[in-house]
């Protein structure tokens, strides 16, 4: 018998890395023009008082634009993976094993494109579906990764019992077609 197996890697559209990119510009922006106009427009009293303040909300201003670029780009340089193979579904991230499924315990998968606006620009993705109750048990490899809460944010924001974002819809075909 022959050993086949099928992986997927996510991959980031070029129109949410340019959303991110536009949208902390314009966050990061605005916290070096708060930083730029109070160094020049307060007085050296008011900086002596409100100058660590100032500095650090105009920290936090450029930090929370520019965090959701980094984050994509890190993402596009070490993609995460789905890999089928020996009726397991294996999910990696940043090439470490987090846990695995057994696909006889996947009921149906999905892939979505909201096209509408979340905290994180345009998602897509995978959505799992697992049967109820349980044929087999998931494996969790890594004992750092918190399953249930991987599953319960993946219940609340996508209406699935797993979801794995950025994940293209070429990519879904090949595993759903696997």
């Amino acid at each position: 018998m022959k050993n086949e197996s099928v992986t997927i890697r996510s991959s980031i559209d070029s129109q949410v890395m340019k959303r991110a990119l536009i949208k902390g510009t314009l966050w990061g922006g605005l916290g070096g023009l708060l930083l730029l106009i109070g160094g020049i427009f307060l007085p050296l009293q008011e900086m002596k008082i409100w100058g660590a303040l100032l500095f650090i909300f105009s920290f936090g201003l450029i930090t929370y634009g520019l965090l959701p670029y980094k984050r994509l780009r890190r993402l596009e340089e070490n993609p995460d993976q789905l890999t089928m193979e020996d009726n397991w579904l294996h999910f990696l991230v940043r090439g470490k094993l987090l846990f695995s499924i057994p696909v006889e315990s996947i009921d149906h998968l999905e892939w979505i494109d909201s096209n509408g606006r979340d905290s994180n620009g345009n998602v897509y993705g995978i959505k799992v579906f697992l049967k109820n109750p349980l044929s087999k048990k998931v494996i969790i490899q890594s004992p750092k990764f918190d399953f249930a809460k991987f599953r319960q944010d993946s219940l609340k924001k996508y209406q699935s019992d797993l979801f794995f974002p950025y994940f293209s819809k070429r990519s879904f075909l090949s595993l759903n077609n696997f």
